[in-house]
């Protein structure tokens, strides 16, 4: 991978290369003007991504792999016939792509678009004007044929901890870095990455790094995200008050601007907020609806847990969204109500894993529906627990739903088979 190289003009330093087995990604290349380096190769063995490269003028130094006779099977031997170049705006020559054009036949997928003049598929198109026919890229194999696709920020370093958290939506995946130390120590950031509308995640770039307004040392900016293709959350769980560092965090909330960048809209605190309710340390987002656990609340009982609803109203901010505080109707001491959230529409699941109504912490799950035109003060109210309960399997540590499907982990869960804390 050849990406986010700020001062990187030419790949001379890879004349040697004649073949390569998995995918190439040259991507983000601010200065990266010539792809020369690269005419010994003859074969590419994963694919090909060319995206986002801004001064980039020519793709002549792939000659070698794009022009031979065989030209279409060089590229994506072992993956499929996998081509993508796109957002180069100055990326001109484009006629050596000619052969991967006229035969975009699966198994394999092309995508030429948004380069400079004369570099699109319709132009490449044996001189026709008619557009060409691109396949759907929506089920583009990974590079490698089943080798998972692995994101690594260009600018990562020690303790930056990229990975920690993680969300996906449709065309965005989310990453948190809450050891990220680019404004002070340890404040934390969050990357976000995007495919392409007719792309796939071989063809994701970063569109975004972000941070909190005002970033804390220490603060964790990123130790949880959810988000979908408009919306993005954030939890920092630590977070300096009066000059004192104190835990139970915030949440920031981020929106898809008009021109497809990111702003932070508002941050969410708990209007009943009190220091170790640990509020944000988990988060889930749908629509107009966030979720916010905070699993050791104490006002029904000591850490019984909450969970705090956010609803934008329609045509309106999530500066102005509306907070409904909710519990567990039978909630008592160390339930840990809001130890996981998830939320689908007007559906929402909290776990409760320390739950003892079927046994000693054998844990339950809730599940909030909201009825049409309703609130989630109103919202119905059912308590499901494992089909066969048992001590200490913490039903509830995790939860997911998603329409009418609803998941549940019990992570303590054992087996005769698999033994002692097992899983479910």
């Amino acid at each position: 991978m050849i990406a986010g190289n700020a001062t990187l003009e030419t790949l001379v330093g890879l004349g040697g290369l004649t073949s390569v087995g998995g995918f190439v990604r040259i991507t983000e290349n601010p200065a990266l003007t010539s792809l020369e380096g690269l005419e010994r190769i003859t074969r590419i063995g994963g694919g090909l991504l060319i995206a986002q490269n801004p001064v980039l003028a020519s793709p002549a130094g792939l000659a070698g792999v794009l022009t031979a006779p065989e030209a279409p099977d060089n590229i994506g031997v072992t993956a499929g016939r996998h081509l993508v170049v796109q957002d180069n705006p100055r990326l001109t020559g484009c006629q050596i792509f000619r052969p991967f054009v006229q035969n975009p036949e699966p198994p394999g997928t092309v995508e030429i678009c948004r380069n400079g003049a004369g570099c699109e598929a319709p132009a490449l198109a044996d001189g026709e004007d008619d557009e060409v026919d691109v396949p759907d890229l929506s089920d583009l194999p990974l590079p490698g044929g089943d080798e998972p696709l692995q994101f690594l920020a260009a600018d990562r370093n020690v303790t930056d901890r990229f990975g920690t958290s993680v969300a996906l939506a449709n065309r965005v995946a989310v990453i948190g870095s809450p050891g990220d130390d680019d404004n002070v120590l340890g404040s934390g950031s969050v990357y976000v990455y995007e495919k392409p509308a007719r792309g796939t995640w071989v063809a994701a770039t970063q569109t975004a790094k972000l941070y909190a307004a005002t970033p804390s040392t220490s603060e964790g900016f990123g130790s949880v995200v959810a988000a979908t293709d408009d919306v993005i959350v954030v939890g920092a769980l630590v977070f300096v008050v009066g000059g004192r560092f104190v835990t139970g965090g915030l949440v920031h909330v981020f929106e898809r601007q008009a021109d497809g960048t990111w702003a932070e809209a508002t941050q969410l605190r708990a209007s009943d907020w009190e220091e170790d309710d640990v509020y944000g340390e988990v988060v889930a987002v749908s629509g107009n609806v966030i979720a916010v656990g905070a699993r050791l609340d104490d006002d029904q009982a000591t850490d019984a847990g909450a969970v705090y609803v956010y609803e934008k109203p329609e045509g309106s901010t999530w500066a102005k969204a509306t907070e409904t505080k909710l519990t567990a109707p039978d909630g008592v001491s160390d339930q840990y109500f809001g130890v996981a959230v998830a939320v689908s529409g007007n559906v929402l699941a909290v776990g409760a894993s320390q739950d003892s109504e079927r046994g000693a912490l054998a844990g339950a799950a809730y599940v909030f529906e909201k009825p049409e035109g309703g609130t989630w003060a109103e919202a119905s109210v059912t308590k499901l627990t494992a089909p066969a309960p048992a001590p200490g399997t913490f039903f509830g540590g995790a939860v997911g739903v998603s329409g009418n499907v609803l998941v549940v982990g019990a992570d303590r869960e054992d087996d005769l088979d698999a033994g002692l804390d097992a899983g479910a």
